[in-house]
């Protein structure tokens, strides 16, 4: 890759996140946070077990929500640093380096905007849909999609199987993940 090519691609990744730092509004969520943990703080916290609980898991919702924003700005600044060194110095380590520092970018950048469309209250439950065949031109198809939300290494993703039986004369269903 090209510095150049680095370059935009660093200049896309960073629009995107500071579009989504707008949609964020990192200062009302650090200021949540800060609320949350001064309620913590009261001696009377721990009355309500339940309550307590749903402002712990809030509140680590909400850090979660920070700190993976912060890592993309970290990781940003990290990456315009390696491509001045490059363009200062050429270095075949470096150049490695950059191209791995960009990928666990753009990986870390994947699971951010996953994370922001699945925040919704009832995201973290398990969804069923199903294809029913008719006008919408699936008649010889059946299908299920089974969606799972599930925690792997602290980062939320999505678990989506598909399965279809296949009603074509002389095929035997199968399975298709």
């Amino acid at each position: 890759m090209t510095l150049a090519d680095a370059r935009n691609q660093l200049n896309e990744i960073s629009a995107e996140v500071t579009h989504l730092g707008e949609n964020l509004d990192l200062d009302a969520l650090t200021d949540q946070i800060a609320a949350n943990e001064d309620e913590m703080a009261h001696p009377d916290f721990w009355q309500d077990n339940v309550a307590a609980q749903a402002v712990i898991d809030t509140n680590n919702e909400l850090k979660q929500r920070r700190d993976n924003y912060l890592v993309l700005t970290d990781g940003i600044e990290s990456v315009a640093t390696t491509i001045e060194l490059l363009a200062e110095m050429p270095d075949d380590e470096l150049e490695a380096e950059l191209d791995n520092e960009l990928n666990q970018l753009q990986q870390n950048l994947e699971s951010y905007r996953l994370e922001q469309l699945l925040n919704e209250p009832y995201d973290n439950s398990n969804a069923i849909l199903e294809i029913h065949p008719g006008s919408g031109g699936l008649s010889p198809l059946i299908g299920v999609l089974i969606c799972n939300g599930c925690t792997r290494d602290g980062q939320k993703s999505i678990t989506l199987k598909l399965i279809l039986w296949i009603i074509t004369p002389g095929m035997l269903p199968g399975l298709i993940r």
